[in-house]
């Protein structure tokens, strides 16, 4: 009898490093019915918006590799298995290592590639709505003080006709 894949355990399928992890899709089995690929996303922990890798993974392909990821931060990984006999997801939760832990070279290509993360001065999805909401604040602010200034000018105005 044929079943959907098995995820493989966490401690067999990821191995980690401070800016990328290893992915051992060999670790996955197939139920009696082969895989046909797999769907990978991942997004930090306390992200909400998952980052999904375009392209279909083959099931020949041992491994994959995301990179350029954060030292010390806290990631999830979901991997979706396919085969004839139905679809497996698998979610796996780590920590990238610390810097000064890095078992191998950090310097290692990623065969996976995400949006970098930059920092806030060249973030423009922070930077746009930090702007406008500085300029409005500003707008605000200028608006108050003339009508304080025009209130007060008004009473003056009125005190000194009596």
């Amino acid at each position: 009898m044929f079943a959907a894949p098995m995820p493989a355990s966490q401690n067999s399928f990821v191995t980690l490093n401070s800016t990328f992890v290893v992915l051992h899709l060999v670790g996955w089995q197939s139920g009696g019915c082969p895989i046909l690929h797999f769907n990978i996303q991942y997004k930090a922990k306390y992200q909400n918006q998952w980052i999904s890798i375009p392209d279909r993974i083959p099931a020949n392909r041992e491994k994959t590799i995301l990179g350029q990821l954060t030292p010390d931060r806290e990631y999830i990984v979901m991997v979706t298995a396919h085969s004839e006999a139905g679809v497996t997801q698998g979610e796996y939760k780590f920590r990238t290592l610390p810097l000064q832990y890095s078992s191998e070279s950090t310097s290692l290509p990623a065969l996976v590639r995400r949006e970098s993360e930059l920092p806030f001065h060249r973030n423009i999805t922070l930077l746009i709505p930090v702007v406008v909401s500085s300029v409005v604040l500003i707008i605000v602010v200028f608006s108050v003080v003339v009508c304080l200034r025009k209130h007060t000018q008004d009473r003056r105005g009125q005190q000194g006709r009596q």
